[in-house]
């Protein structure tokens, strides 16, 4: 019984190949892209769910507050971790991850020195908090000896190649590091995607205002978060008015706050912290998924059931010959299941092929070995046949109710241009399309602004070097700038601290404005430039000008401040002249010589934040100052004269660099994957509508085969018979696109919230991208329109 009813199946569907192939590739495809959807989606909403006990793990972050304003940064004292594990019981364990955001880490293999990412020097008790699968070497203590580390599965073999580890020596930054375990690769969704765990001698002292320590600590089970919270102020005002007393940071107040591990990756707002998401895109994802998802259904239901009208002899005659209710809609889940058998293999194979470019875009490592992605794909398949299945089994309740005369000569009493359903599934496809298509214009008009705003720099033709972090090194960035001067083809040279260089972390400093007998603090972004910086960069003085000679000494003077200072301090109706104290100047103040016009130094996300820039020093050859980064500025590729340079200078030292058009464009790295998945969703939801509408007006066309014909003899036109085929459509599309426009519109508003600066998206590109919507409608409908128009009416009155 089973063989007859997959053979009618199967015989049904090549019988339909139109309604056969646009169900099959909508569902497959729809499928497939929502299994890809959710696979980002659920690595971003479950990042550092890997550590088992992520939920009991919380980030200790500083507050710094003046008067003036606030700071939140990553960092905490080198003894919060510690003293907070003896006076809080809350608190079972600590780790602290020490280094700042300047260190490197150089790894020796072969005389060759390579720099590694993501390398950390912490606490022996890291195992104790986070979760590391150590998968040879020491399981209990790897990290109890000074000098010792940790590497993962792949540095491990990229660095001992098929040989054992354990045991031996890896020089790093100069020094011997015995190889204790290995452990796992972790997955690309935790805040911090360590590589390698490293234990040297650095002093541990208890000091709090030793900042430069990101410290985690493990909590209790069933700990009280508010009152905790309360508790970590308290533990904060006591120590720190303690330890800043008398200090460089007296004036300024110092507290703690805590974080959930689980909430890191979507928290902004705290400096030098790792990159971050954007809570909003799993959002609009899932969203997009799902929608495509029901494009495809809403296609299989409109089919199914106007095809419906096609079968209703066939059902009328099986009812004549005894068939029963139960066989009829057992016939009709037959060949629903047939169809989502033939979709979920399609699927399969395009999830498989969609991996690649998914990763390459997201920069991911999905696979569909991943337990999660197979889980995802048999839970989408899942839904997808009870779905395809309970909307089969509808149609065939319908007929199978009906008395077998009505069935057998089409009294069914649904009129095709009448059924309410498919009208409003029509309506739904193409509100969501057209939301979709709006979205994707929304994205582009921003990436585009992005892109083009002038940011008040110059980005193009500069190289940025950074200096060795040997601070002895560091002394020779004048002679390294006087040899670089010399080259041809080279046009300014310039020295700096790495927070020079747009695209990086600033560092913070507490500044003093004492104009008028003031002394009001602030905390804000400070760095060290030298003269040459601002012509080289391009930026604009909107009044006075850089550093100036001091009369009498070779060395330059000023502050040079940016408008957001101006406004901040209270100094914008006349600031040059004014004096600012800050324990970075010589004589412990200086006079503003200059405000630059706002630039943005980081991305348009956030708002320009006020920047004092010092004198760096003298650039003769023979003064000893440290520089972080030097900027080159050339219309040519200077990296093989660069490296000679560089070479003579520092011959076992490598050169690191980057270009700073290309660290601009890295900021928006999120934006350009969005914008890339989204362009995806919008033009397969297009198509998924679009053939769907196709097949649609086709079957209602086919219904209306002797209406036409009858029209035709009667002295009906082309163009007429066109416009009553079309209107219908036309109107349900209209109406979907004012259904979409304040959709489309709110959801616009919201995703460009996240953005300080923002394009203005005007109505009338609105009105493009839905006109372009209706005209795929109005052309996907004409086509099918047109061909039964022209046909010859004695061919569809011919069984009259």
């Amino acid at each position: 019984m089973l063989k007859n009813y997959l053979l009618i199946a199967w015989r049904s569907l090549l019988k339909n190949k139109t309604f056969s192939l646009i169900n099959i590739f909508g569902l497959a495809v729809s499928l497939a892209a929502c299994v890809l959807i959710l696979l980002y989606v659920h690595s971003e909403l479950t990042f550092d769910a890997y550590h088992e006990k992520a939920d009991r793990i919380v980030r200790v972050t500083s507050i710094f507050e003046t008067p003036e304003g606030t700071q939140r940064a990553v960092y905490s004292g080198q003894g919060v971790g510690p003293v907070m594990k003896e006076e809080l019981p809350e608190v079972k364990e600590f780790v602290r991850v020490s280094g700042t955001i300047r260190e490197r880490f150089y790894f020796k293999r072969n005389e060759e020195l390579i720099r590694e990412e993501n390398i950390i020097v912490t606490d022996p008790q890291v195992f104790d908090v986070f979760t590391f699968h150590l998968i040879q070497g020491d399981q209990e203590d790897p990290l109890r000896e000074l000098n010792t580390v940790v590497l993962d599965q792949s540095l491990a073999n990229k660095y001992f190649e098929s040989t054992s580890p354990i045991g031996k020596t890896i020089e790093i930054n100069g020094q011997d590091y015995q190889v204790t375990a290995v452990m796992a690769d972790l997955p690309s969704n935790v805040d911090l995607p360590i590589r390698a765990l490293i234990r040297d001698g650095r002093p541990d002292r208890k000091d709090f205002l030793m900042i430069g320590f990101t410290t985690y600590v493990l909590l209790g089970e069933h700990v009280d978060r508010p009152a905790f919270e309360e508790k970590v102020k308290q533990f904060a005002s006591k120590h720190y008015a303690e330890s800043k007393e008398g200090g460089e940071m007296e004036g300024m107040s110092i507290s703690l706050e805590t974080q959930r591990l689980r909430d890191l990756h979507f928290t902004e707002g705290i400096q030098a912290d790792t990159a971050k998401g954007n809570k909003a895109y799993p959002i609009i994802f899932a969203l997009s998924g799902a929608m495509l998802f029901f494009l495809a259904l809403f296609n299989y239901v409109n089919l199914t059931t106007i095809r419906t009208l096609e079968r209703a002899r066939e059902v009328g005659i099986r009812k004549t010959i005894g068939a029963t209710r139960n066989q009829l809609i057992f016939q009709f889940v037959t060949e629903a299941w047939l169809i989502v058998s033939v979709s979920g293999l399609l699927a399969y194979t395009l999830v498989q092929v969609g991996l690649y470019p998914l990763n390459s875009i997201l920069g991911k490592d999905f696979t569909f070995t991943d337990q999660v992605t197979f889980y995802l794909t048999v839970t989408a398949l899942g839904s997808l046949a009870l779905l395809v299945v309970a909307s089969s089994v509808y149609p065939a309740i319908l007929l199978s109710k009906r008395p077998t005369v009505d069935v057998i000569k089409g009294k069914l009493g649904v009129s095709p241009r009448r059924f309410s359903l498919r009208k409003v599934l029509v309506v739904l496809q193409f509100t969501i399309s057209s939301v979709l298509m709006c979205g994707m214009v929304a994205i582009y008009l921003q990436l585009d602004f992005l892109h083009n705003k002038d940011v008040g720099f110059n980005q193009e033709g500069i190289m940025v070097l950074e200096m060795p972090r040997n601070r002895k090194l560091q002394t020779a960035g004048p002679a390294l700038k006087h040899d670089l001067m010399n080259m041809a083809g080279v046009e300014k040279v310039s020295l700096a601290d790495f927070g020079a260089s747009p695209g990086s972390f600033m560092p913070q400093g507490n500044v003093t404005v004492l104009e008028g007998g003031r002394e009001d603090e602030y905390w804000l972004n400070i760095i060290r430039v030298d003269e040459d910086y601002f012509d080289l960069m391009g930026m604009k003085m909107k009044s006075g000008e850089g550093f100036i000679a001091n009369d009498g000494s070779s060395k330059l003077r000023g502050v040079v401040v940016n408008e957001s200072f101006t406004r901040t301090a209270g100094v914008s109706d006349d600031p040059i002249g004014a004096d600012l104290g800050s324990f970075l100047l010589d004589d412990g103040k200086d006079e503003i010589t200059g405000v630059l016009e706002d630039y943005h130094y980081n991305s348009m996300h956030n708002p320009i934040d006020p920047i004092v820039m010092y004198w760096l020093g003298n650039t003769k050859p023979d003064e000893q100052f440290e520089t972080d980064i030097v900027l080159i500025k050339s219309q040519t590729d200077m990296r093989g004269q660069v490296a000679e340079i560089w070479k003579k200078l520092f011959p076992s030292e490598p050169m690191e660099y980057h270009y700073l058009d290309k660290r601009m464009e890295s900021l928006y790295k999120t934006e350009e994957s969005a914008m890339s998945l989204f362009s995806y969703l919008t033009i397969l939801s297009l198509a998924v509508a679009g053939l769907g509408l196709f097949g649609l007006s086709g079957f209602l066309i086919q219904l209306r085969t002797k209406e036409i014909g009858i029209r035709k003899v009667l002295g009906a036109t082309v163009s007429s018979l066109l416009r009553l085929l079309t209107t219908e459509f036309v109107v349900l599309v209209l109406v979907a696109q004012v259904i979409a426009v304040p959709l489309a519109v709110w959801s616009v508003r919201a995703w460009l919230e996240g953005f300080a600066y923002r394009a203005n998206v005007a109505w009338w590109q609105f009105g493009l991208a839905l006109t372009f919507v209706v005209l795929i409608a109005v052309t996907t409908v004409a086509a099918e329109s047109i061909r039964a128009a022209r046909a010859n009416p004695v061919d569809s009155l011919r069984t009259e």
